[in-house]
């Protein structure tokens, strides 16, 4: 077990040299039933469907004999039939479990599966020009030019006395923090440090006290960590041109 020494230096500083001790997920897997997200381990139906399919192919192939031809197409066609039913079932519980919990993330993450191509983002124009690479580069100047940017010795309005009463300094409590990152959603995307939620919902009771700390210093002093300050940004097209 790590202490909370290591477990803070792991978190803050991005050190995922003993990833494996956190059993930290470093290897992805890749189902044979491809992007059927409907087939689940407790598929036993479907997915002793699909093995006959393959042993009756495999077989076939190796005879070349036209009663196991007709043997496999045959069962290849219950197996369609078969998978066919549990995929709308599988939708509608996605639907209705949606519904209920008011979360939407399901039904998307399986039309996103069923999608045939991935082409990623399109060449963007930017001026006369059509962008086919540094297309990061280009978004970045699009995004800042929509930002308002301050002059660098602004001219203030005098202060005047405030007309309300000032405010109490804020105090941040270590079991509110605490209680905030055991909450985390383990779905969401991680951060720039591709540290996953589920090792901050995991480590909380360690990582609170010196989270409480940076936001207690942040809020007096009135500045953000640098890490901070860096995000993800994603472009997601609407509607208009794809350039």
């Amino acid at each position: 077990m790590f202490s909370r020494g290591a477990i803070i230096s792991i978190v803050i500083k991005g050190d995922y040299s003993d990833s494996r001790a956190l059993r930290i997920p470093s290897h992805s897997f890749v189902s044979r039933c491809g992007t059927r997200l409907f087939i689940t381990p407790d598929s036993k139906p479907e997915r002793r469907l699909i093995k006959r399919k393959h042993r009756l192919y495999n077989k076939a192939r190796k005879s070349g004999k036209d009663a196991d031809w007709r043997a496999y197409r045959v069962h290849k066609r219950e197996t369609q039939k078969a998978l066919r039913t549990a995929e709308w079932s599988h939708l509608e519980r996605t639907l209705q479990a949606g519904i209920e919990q008011k979360n939407n993330k399901p039904f998307w993450r399986y039309i996103k599966a069923r999608k045939q191509d991935n082409i990623g983002i399109a060449p963007l124009k930017e001026g006369n020009k059509l962008l086919s690479t540094d297309k990061a580069e280009a978004l970045n100047r699009q995004f800042q030019s929509v930002f308002t940017k301050d002059p660098p010795n602004p001219d203030l309005p005098p202060l005047t006395t405030p007309k309300y009463p000032i405010m109490r300094n804020l105090i941040i409590d270590e079991k509110g923090v605490e209680k905030l990152i055991r909450e985390i959603k383990v779905s969401k995307a991680s951060g720039p440090d591709n540290l996953p939620n589920r090792v901050l919902q995991r480590f909380s009771i360690e990582l609170a006290p010196a989270m409480t700390h940076i936001s207690q210093q942040s809020i007096l002093t009135g500045e953000l960590p640098d890490d901070w300050r860096n995000a993800n940004i994603t472009p997601l097209f609407k509607t208009g041109n794809r350039h």
